[in-house]
């Protein structure tokens, strides 16, 4: 599975912690977003090595079973993304396509 910028910057910031924490990123809860990503993206390809989660301190809460949910979340909020594009698109036409039909009216009167 590859990991891109673009899609990662997508995340909120909570699920981005919790892929942080699944593939090796120390302390992914003191970085912000964009160095989050940043090192994401070192691990998953290789440039930096992932460190052990600690053992001690309190449990993580929530965490990812398998990365391959991941790109099962990035592709619904993508399709999501889609969608919404589209209805947007579509709102956008019918508001030109009124105006144009009221224009047309006012240009008979």
């Amino acid at each position: 599975m590859e990991y891109k910028k673009e899609e990662l910057l997508k995340i909120n910031i909570h699920s981005l912690r919790t892929i942080g924490r699944e593939i090796g990123v120390r302390a992914p809860t003191a970085l912000r977003k964009s160095v989050l990503v940043e090192e994401i993206l070192d691990i998953h390809y290789g440039r930096k090595k992932p460190c052990q989660p600690p053992k001690t301190g309190r449990p993580v809460g929530v965490c990812v079973e398998n990365l391959n949910n991941f790109k099962d979340y990035i592709e619904s909020k993508q399709q999501l993304l889609d969608i919404d594009n589209i209805i947007k698109n579509a709102k956008k036409k019918l508001i030109n396509e009124i105006i144009a039909e009221f224009q047309k009216k006012l240009e008979k009167i």
